[in-house]
């Protein structure tokens, strides 16, 4: 069984701003009821938006920790 060839990088940038984009929905959302919690939202959205450097492990442990907190 052979797998296409995919590109990871291309997979992990696309990933990351599918999620940028529902929590800074989210967060949006949540800014005219809880404003705290919709800013952190918003935050974890920035970390894992890919215009934000750094590695994508870092940036995916960073924002998943951060919803466990919230």
């Amino acid at each position: 069984m052979s797998f296409p060839n995919v590109d990871l990088h291309s997979l992990h940038k696309a990933l990351g701003w599918v999620l940028a984009g529902a929590l800074a929905v989210i967060g949006i959302s949540l800014l005219w009821h809880v404003p705290l919690m919709g800013l952190s939202y918003l935050a974890l959205a920035l970390i894992l938006c890919p215009i934000v450097r750094g590695p994508v492990w870092a940036k995916l442990l960073i924002a998943f920790v951060g919803l466990i907190a919230l």
